[in-house]
């Protein structure tokens, strides 16, 4: 009778813990799907010669992972370790605990090891982190053989295993809840090099949904116990916190307080290394969750963050992981924003790292390329550029992120930053200030450029968001305006995350009928997304008016009961649907600039159409609200612009009626908002905003005509230095050109005449910048650049390839105005690459460099600038694409005053 009391006891103690974990399963990995799955915990002991995927030998299916190392001498009579770690799904201890894996290896004595977590044990050493210790497994003996290594009995290998712990540590050590979570491969086999083929890891019982590591046990006193700790976890492309899927909305928190960023609809905030505790606490408190961001010492320079336990340069200081770990809502670990191909492995020994300090919780990083195996060792990948106040096309940015989910692993989570401000270069070429330096002017961007990015993300499959801010969302930098943006689009995704969380495949782009709009179609298990954008040229400057009446489109495979709606924070509204050979129609009565269309059959008491108008009662207030104090805002910043703008250039025809229809606009939407008509007051304020638009773009417009192109004056590339443009316009009539101080630009001579060249390709791709005799502009020859594919197939995008010569540099004294200018012609549209030939200046750069990417004949372009401090300015051709461009008569010519003797303009 006893017996059987005491078997009872067993079942109800694993059933207890089952319970805690979730459903049990076996975990089966033939480690040959494309990716490798174990990673090493460096150390000065070995050097990675090789880790790859191998046809070689394999125990079961065509590939088995591969690594070799060289090890260096040891320390005689110390237990040394090579170590590389397989994360498991949670395993909790329990009678039918096994693990094993297949193993070949060129020389014995490669030995398995699990790790254990205490989840109810501090470490004591690390006490914001749980202890944990490891089991011995089979050591592998029969040499270039495949041999089975094994943990056999796990529960008496842990009871032995805790007695031993309890001599050196005391009776402190809870077992209770104890669960493996790593799978480790000692590879010390002596000095000298070691090659092993992996192939089938197998452990179970495991739990496929990562579980949460309880706190410590604490003193009993109920009201006093922690806060469980949110579990996070990533399920390919999906991100889950406490089993249910999450769309990350996080924001670089800069000055801004963060009771303001929870009121404006985010979810988390990215945090620098050097937080202080109290920052932390109040994120906690605010209930956002955190994105710490790690410093990586031998890479970042953050003087701030003192690293007193490292042992070498290359180690994350304990300390700035610890500080962010007493609070539960850490959402995931950020190691950086755009790591570069070079330093992969840096990073991947850092998320190693990391991942030893807390395995529960994921890892992301923001990389400029080398994307393929940054997607590899990271969970959340990012990747970014800032497209405003440049000359890349925003169809053309949608079409680069495109690029960057087909770079990374298919599955992989991605996600990106949006530009809400100014970059450095705009502040200091356009404005002569830093960053940090407050603004009394109004500045840019433009709110709708923020909204454009966004769903250009959304569109583009990105998982998740984050909002990029240098203190520019504050009022000291004109910023209240984009801040109602962000906080009316965050209510926006609240209400599609629904949608969007349950997309299953890459995104569908139509056409509508009107050429500047596209659409993205999103297919989710729950509905179909449509997203129409305003994609017209020049909306990475200045937006258009952006609104029509009657937008239709044809929506390919809806099912045929579902239908369609427009979601906005105000009202769900219907759309009436037409079939057609193609799909199914729709026609908005009033589009303007985004909106979001969801197709859907779920009526239901739960569903989404009922889950809509029970939280647009909600948000229908405070979104008319926000959205008429943003048309408020924004026409206030446009007169005062415009006024400046009166005695500079040419009048704009009918500019008063158009202010005057955006302040009537706004009239009755404040009406509106005070008789409780919420919904009404929020679509006339929206109204308020397109007169204002319009007037912009007609300001815009104009200047840009008196130069030709938008990036030929650094003060035309955005609507609110357009006054600085036509004082430099004024200027530059006052002036004649001066001889070109260029003459090796018409490409005569010999190829060596001082033009630098430059080859940088992460692709697989020939390179070659010659000179040739092929229809030159004028004169016998040309410079031509080819980039062309090594394989016959071509890539459809080029992760980080260019081609560029640049000229010796022109002395001048600083400030001389300078007209830079060269023809341009491409045979054939440059492929693989949204940036293809470009031509710019060093006081430009890049930004403010002319792209062409489609096939033209030869087009003269010119830029006007000023010579920087350094009394330097030469000029760049470049490509980076896949296809030839040529270019012919480059030219750096000063503009002298009149009075000079200058040639005429």
């Amino acid at each position: 009778m006893g017996r059987r009391l005491i078997l009872v006891g067993i079942g109800l103690l694993s059933f207890g813990a089952l319970a805690v974990f979730g459903q049990p399963t076996i975990h089966r990995n033939t480690l040959g799907s494309g990716e490798l799955q174990f990673f090493p915990k460096p150390n000065a002991l070995f050097k990675q010669v090789d880790h790859s995927l191998s046809r070689e030998y394999a125990h079961k299916g065509e590939f088995s992972e591969t690594i070799r190392v060289a090890i260096g001498n040891a320390d005689p009579g110390v237990s040394n370790f090579v170590e590389y770690v397989y994360l498991t799904p949670r395993a909790p201890i329990g009678e039918d605990l096994r693990a094993s894996l297949w193993i070949r290896s060129t020389r014995p004595g490669v030995k398995l090891h699990a790790r254990v977590v205490f989840p109810r044990m501090k470490h004591p050493q690390r006490p914001e982190e749980p202890f944990t210790t490891l089991l011995d497994g089979t050591t592998y003996s029969h040499v270039n053989n495949w041999s089975k290594l094994e943990l056999g009995d796990v529960a008496a290998s842990l009871k032995r295993r805790v007695q031993a712990l309890r001599l050196e540590l005391g009776n402190d050590v809870d077992p209770a809840d104890a669960f493996v979570d790593q799978l480790l491969l000692n590879l010390f086999t002596g000095t000298g090099e070691n090659q092993i083929w992996l192939n089938e890891v197998e452990i179970g019982p495991v739990v496929e949904d990562r579980a949460r590591v309880l706190p410590a046990a604490a003193p009993k006193k109920p009201a006093r116990l922690p806060k469980r700790p949110a579990t996070v976890e990533i399920n390919r492309d999906q991100l889950l916190v406490d089993g249910k899927r999450f769309f990350p909305r996080f924001i670089r928190l800069t000055d801004t307080p963060v009771e303001v960023h929870r009121r404006a609809g985010f979810n988390a905030v990215c945090l620098e290394p050097n937080a202080p505790a109290s920052l932390i606490d109040e994120v906690t408190r605010q209930e956002l969750y955190l994105v710490p961001t790690v410093e990586l010492p031998d890479l970042d320079r953050r003087s701030s963050v003192v690293a007193t336990s490292r042992t070498d340069a290359g180690e994350i200081p304990r300390e700035s992981l610890s500080r962010f770990m007493q609070s539960d809502r850490i959402l995931f670990w950020y190691l950086g924003t755009g790591r570069g191909s070079a330093q992969v492995d840096r990073v991947a020994r850092a998320a190693a790292e990391v991942r030893d300090a807390d395995p529960q919780r994921p890892i992301g990083v923001n990389a400029g390329d080398g994307l393929w195996p940054y997607s590899r060792q990271v969970d959340l990948l990012g990747s970014h550029r800032f497209p405003l106040h440049t000359s890349l096309e925003l169809a053309k940015y949608r079409d680069w992120l495109n690029q960057r989910r087909i770079l990374a692993r298919p599955g992989t989570f991605t996600w990106t930053w949006i530009q809400t401000h100014l970059p450095e270069w705009h502040t200091s070429l356009v404005y002569d200030k830093q960053p940090t330096a407050s603004f009394d002017e109004p500045i840019g961007p433009q709110p709708e450029q923020i909204r454009l990015l966004t769903y250009i993300a959304l569109s583009a499959g990105c998982r998740g968001l984050g909002f990029w801010s240098d203190r520019f969302l504050a009022d000291t930098h004109q910023g209240r305006d984009r801040l109602l943006e962000v906080a009316l689009l965050n209510l926006e995704i609240q209400l599609l995350e629904p949608v969007l969380l349950s997309v299953l495949k890459s995104p569908v782009w139509i056409e509508t009928s009107n050429p500047q709009v596209k659409a993205a179609v999103l297919y989710g298990e729950k509905g179909i997304l449509v997203l129409p954008m305003w994609l017209g040229k020049g909306s990475q400057f200045v937006p258009g008016q952006s609104a029509q009446n009657s937008l239709k489109m044809t929506v390919p495979l809806v099912p045929m009961n579902w239908q369609p709606w427009e979601v906005t924070p105000a009202e769900p509204r219907s759309l009436i649907p037409k079939r057609v050979q193609a799909g199914t129609e729709i026609v908005l009565p009033e589009f303007d600039l985004t909106t979001a269309i969801v197709f859907t059959g779920d009526y239901s008491g739960d569903g989404l159409l009922v889950n809509w108008q029970d939280q647009c009662r909600r948000l229908a207030k405070p979104a008319a609200e926000w959205t008429m104090d943003l048309a408020s805002v924004e026409l206030e910043k446009v007169e005062r612009i415009h006024k400046q703008l009166d005695k500079l250039a040419p009048p704009i025809q009918g500019a008063n009626n158009l202010l005057k229809d955006a302040r009537d606009r706004l009239t009755l939407a404040s009406a509106f908002h005070k008789s409780g008509k919420f919904r009404e007051a929020y679509h006339e304020a929206n109204r308020a905003m397109r007169p204002i638009r319009l007037l912009m773009r007609l300001d815009w417009d104009q200047a840009v005509t008196a130069v030709g192109i938008p990036v030929a004056s650094q003060y035309a590339v955005s609507y609110y230095t357009l006054p600085r443009h036509w004082e430099f316009v004024q200027s530059l009539k006052r002036t004649s050109l001066g001889q070109n101080l260029l003459p090796s630009g018409t490409f005569e001579g010999q190829p060596d005449q001082g033009w630098g060249l430059t080859q940088t390709t992460l692709d697989e791709v020939t390179m070659q910048a010659k000179f040739t005799t092929s229809r030159p502009r004028e004169g016998a020859q040309c410079l031509e650049l080819n980039i062309a594919a090594k394989n016959p197939v071509a890539p459809a995008a080029l992760e980080r390839t260019v081609l560029a010569v640049t000229s010796p540099p022109v002395q001048l004294a600083p400030g001389t105005a300078v007209r830079i200018s060269g023809w341009i012609r491409i045979p054939q549209t440059i492929t693989a690459s949204v940036d293809g030939a470009m031509l710019y200046d060093s006081a430009g750069g890049e930004a403010l460099a002319v792209r062409v990417t489609d096939a033209a004949d030869w087009k003269q372009f010119n830029l006007f600038r000023k010579v920087p401090a350094s009394g330097q300015i030469s000029v760049t051709l470049a490509l980076t694409g896949l296809g030839s461009a040529l270019f012919d008569d480059v030219r750096i010519e000063p503009m002298n005053p009149r009075d000079s003797g200058s040639r005429p303009q």
